[in-house]
């Protein structure tokens, strides 16, 4: 057997890179293969509410960003107030949960509800136990989505 010297990296938990000084093999392909296998995940997830939540969606493939350099820009301007408001609404006791899909299920109240956005439409998702939902579409910033939050999980007046 050859005697090989690696040179070795983490990219991905689990998967190490490494690199023949002797047959100068780099083994790239599978590190590259599992990170777009992880960064594409499913394509359909469930959301249980046992509090008030809102779930942020986008629900854009790789192919719809690739054709609309705008809706990049969306997806920046959606993930950064997304990463904003998720403290402050977990403060107000609300949880908040963001899904990159076509179709997700909300499980509320002992029912399972399909929801499907519009195309292309990033939005929120706005659902409480023992109330009707309610769907926002657009990038919100965060005290837009704020306001929303607490004009719509604000208790009813007697």
């Amino acid at each position: 057997m050859p005697n090989l010297a690696y040179v070795s990296a983490i990219f991905v938990p689990g998967v190490e890179l490494g690199v023949s000084s002797r047959y100068s093999i780099i083994c790239l392909a599978v590190p590259v293969f599992l990170c777009a296998t992880l960064a594409a995940g499913p394509n359909k997830k469930e959301i249980l509410v046992k509090r008030p939540t809102i779930v942020a969606f986008f629900p854009m493939t790789d192919a719809d960003l690739a054709k609309d350099s705008d809706a990049n820009d969306a997806l920046a301007d959606f993930q950064f107030y997304a990463g904003t408001v998720r403290g402050l609404l977990d403060n107000m006791g609300i949880g908040f949960e963001e899904v990159y899909t076509t179709v997700f299920d909300i499980k509320c109240d002992g029912k399972t509800t399909k929801f499907r956005p519009k195309r292309g439409a990033a939005g929120y998702y706005l659902v409480a136990p023992g109330r009707a939902p309610r769907v926002e579409y657009g990038v919100m910033t965060n005290t837009d989505l704020l306001e929303i939050a607490s004009a719509y999980f604000r208790p009813a007046a007697n």
